[in-house]
């Protein structure tokens, strides 16, 4: 069993102790003096969106309804028939008979009420709903990207910040050891400086392998040619968000709120479709007979014919059929009324919750600022002060150092988060 020396002052090298002194100023000044990023987020953000697929799919979906929507207002194509009729078949002359005729007719249809205008008014209302399904889009791939954007910040600058931790705890293993080699030391000072530093390095391992994640999801959206020069050492410039309240009220304008919208207005186009089919529809043929030979004294041609023919339907039965689409329709009328509801009240509790998250970050980022960072590396250094003239042990001083690399990392990612609950304010403030 080793033996506790009686506290003594410790003679501790120069170059120990000048670096003792540096290290705590610069450990965790985790923005000054880094180069600038290769790519500005504002920039990534137009790369990502030029680069969306389904964006794309979207663009050429409205495409297809307003080219659809034209289609669907015209009438259908009318119907040309052509043939021979009242053959006789003893001898097959169409000359013989004087009903035997070739004959000649054209029809056309028309659908029953407004409904050719009402199909294309609501395939224009599914091309806008697509528009801001694009809208949207858009501002979801943002928000995503801003979001795992900072998320990249906090791992970059996490890792320094333990790689310097892995420094101290490297020198303080030296020093240690070094004490415990002239005999003024002991082991167990030995072993806590190393198992602080396995610990400094099992939390590296993590951090470098979270790093590696989300690059992968940012690879998603910017590409592998792009993602390895994205490298973020600063935080955006956003401003401040507007009042709740002025947030509230833009929420109606809110792309999610306009494609619930455009469901409502559609919904609403199937209601007048199954009232325009209690409406009769109609058809109109018109057609030319030519007969052949020659009847009479004197023999004369025989005479063509001529007609024409209107044909309607009539809707008397309407119980299975009209009554059914109609009850059908005025039901998703009503749950696409729901639908919209749902998603205003969804949007208000993300506004909430994410606002008051934004202001007890704020107050908490600038307690950790202004007070707990400081203090956490004032103390570190006071505590090897104390070390250096016997008045603490060693133990002590690693609490300090562990103390204020945890106080560091809290300070980052408080300040991390802060930033990712004004993107999600962002994406919430995203109003046509």
């Amino acid at each position: 069993m080793i033996q506790r020396r009686p506290m003594e002052k410790l003679a501790i090298p120069m170059p120990i102790k000048r670096f003792f002194l540096i290290v705590p100023l610069c450990l965790f000044n985790i923005t000054g003096g880094l180069a600038n990023n290769a790519y500005s987020l504002s920039e990534l953000e137009k790369i990502a969106l030029a680069r969306a697929p389904e964006l794309e799919t979207l663009k050429q979906n409205q495409i297809a309804l307003e080219e659809n929507a034209i289609a669907a207002g015209q009438l259908s194509d009318p119907q040309l028939q052509a043939g021979l009729i009242n053959m006789p078949t003893d001898t097959f002359k169409t000359t013989q008979e004087n009903m035997t005729q070739w004959k000649l007719s054209l029809s056309q249809a028309f659908p029953r009420g407004r409904s050719l205008s009402l199909k294309s008014e609501q395939q224009k209302i599914m091309a806008r709903q697509v528009e801001e399904r694009q809208n949207l889009t858009k501002s979801e791939i943002l928000r995503d990207l801003r979001l795992d954007w900072l998320e990249l910040y906090y791992l970059i600058h996490a890792e320094k910040i333990l790689k310097k931790a892995r420094g101290v705890f490297q020198h303080l293993v030296k020093v240690t050891t070094s004490i415990l080699s002239v005999g003024s030391g002991n082991q167990h000072d030995v072993l806590r400086a190393q198992l602080d530093l396995s610990q400094v390095e099992s939390r590296l391992i993590q951090v470098q392998n979270d790093l590696g994640m989300v690059r992968a999801r940012l690879t998603r959206w910017l590409g592998d040619d792009i993602i390895s020069q994205v490298n973020p050492h600063q935080l955006p410039k956003w401003q401040a968000p507007l009042s709740m309240k002025k947030i509230q009220a833009s929420l109606l304008q809110h792309p999610t709120l306009l494609v619930a919208e455009k469901s409502v207005e559609s919904a609403q186009k199937d209601i007048d479709l199954a009232d325009a089919a209690y409406a009769p529809a109609w058809s109109a043929n018109a057609h030319y007979s030519l007969r052949q030979g020659r009847a009479g004294m004197p023999k004369k041609r025989r005479a063509d014919f001529v007609g024409v023919q209107l044909k309607t339907e009539l809707p008397f039965f309407t119980g299975k059929r009209q009554d059914r689409k109609m009850a059908a329709s005025r039901a998703r009328y009503v749950a696409s009324k729901s639908e919209k509801q749902k998603a205003l009240l969804n949007l208000s509790r993300d506004l909430s919750a994410t606002y008051t998250m934004w202001q007890e970050l704020s107050k908490q980022y600038k307690l950790y600022q202004n007070r707990l960072h400081p203090e956490a590396r004032q103390y570190a250094k006071s505590t090897l002060t104390a070390y250096e003239n016997r008045q603490l042990d060693f133990p002590t001083v690693a609490r300090a150092h562990d103390r204020e690399i945890m106080v560091s990392l809290q300070k980052l990612r408080i300040q991390t988060n802060l930033y990712q609950s004004r993107a999600n304010l962002l994406y919430l403030e995203m109003s046509k």
